[in-house]
């Protein structure tokens, strides 16, 4: 019983690592997400300021530019919710530190590392996750302790109970009010033997038995479900990184040409303004799918090493 505490104190220090790793993704997520959306905030206010000058020249009309100053609207809307957002994941964050007062005074690298080149080769994800589990490791400590005591109650019920007493008297009990005993020491002991030809202890014994069949099937699903979870782990990991990858190599220098394609246009002015700077509108659209794909990643490498890490105890 002992053994599976420690287990389970191991298992909770590893799962307070996992949560604060992942708020600090969280917070550095969001913070990302907040510069991308205050660029595009520049963006939209560079659009509804050409649709007013546009707009009193008579070059485009009174729709467009409400479109704009609506665009432009949304768009503070959405910055005011990404700054709440930072606030929220900081208190979170400091929560499961337990930072407060001047404690509370600290900055964080505002990105998230991109992904690597190439995924670690794991080699049987599932039999790590099975090794590595507490909760399995604490469940098998109950089950030898339920065992143990089970075979105690057994042998218990068959042992005979032996009880063994002595004592000691001094002076004469007897001795008349008033007098005071006198006397050697005496001394004298007893043996008293019970055997159990009816109560074997079958109660106790059932019912630790009954006890250990409940927590081994509750132990085989606990297996199943660790080995699934890591199976699940792996492929949120093998799927974020790709993702994230055709972001870093296709897609975002993809949509950085499209934006110098219509620069150029615009400049020969083949395009409008306001075509510019949907293109740009657009490359920060991108830029924010590609950074919550990164905290996708990166919360499922969390969740994946959390379910493969051992936790090694030193000392007596």
């Amino acid at each position: 019983d002992l053994a599976a505490e420690r287990v389970e104190v191991a298992g909770a220090v590893v799962q307070l690592g996992y949560d604060v790793r992942v708020a600090f993704h969280a917070m550095q997520s969001a913070e990302q997400r907040l510069a991308i959306a205050q660029r595009a905030l520049d963006a939209f206010a560079a659009g509804r300021d050409a649709a007013a000058a546009l707009l009193e020249a008579g070059s485009v009309s009174a729709l467009d530019a409400s479109s704009q100053i609506a665009a432009y609207e949304k768009a503070r809307i959405t910055v005011a919710q990404l700054e709440l957002a930072v606030a929220d994941r900081r208190e979170v964050l400091q929560r499961l530190l337990g930072l407060h007062g001047e404690d509370t005074e600290w900055t964080i690298r505002a990105e998230l590392p991109p992904v690597l080149d190439a995924l670690p080769q794991t080699d049987r994800p599932e039999g790590r996750a099975v090794q590595a589990s507490h909760d399995l490791a604490a469940m098998k400590h109950r089950l030898e302790a339920i065992a143990r005591r089970t075979r105690l109650s057994r042998t218990e019920g068959w042992l005979p109970d032996i009880e063994v007493d002595m004592h000691t008297l001094y002076g004469n009990p007897e001795a008349g009010p008033g007098l005071t005993p006198a006397g050697p020491w005496r001394f004298g002991g007893g043996v008293s033997l019970r055997v159990p030809l009816f109560d074997h202890n079958r109660g106790a014994t059932r019912a630790h038995e009954a006890e250990f069949d409940a927590l081994m099937e509750r132990y085989h699903g606990l297996a199943i479900e660790v080995r699934s979870t890591a199976r699940e782990l792996h492929n949120r990991v093998v799927s974020a990184h790709a993702r994230a990858k055709q972001f870093q190599r296709v897609i975002l220098p993809a949509q950085r040409r499209v934006v110098e394609e219509t620069q150029l246009q615009y400049n020969a002015m083949q395009l409008g303004v306001f075509q510019l700077l949907q293109a740009r509108r657009d490359q920060l659209d991108v830029e924010l799918a590609y950074v919550e794909t990164l905290r996708e990643y990166w919360d499922a490498s969390a969740a994946r090493e959390r379910h493969h890490r051992e936790f090694v105890f030193a000392g007596r």
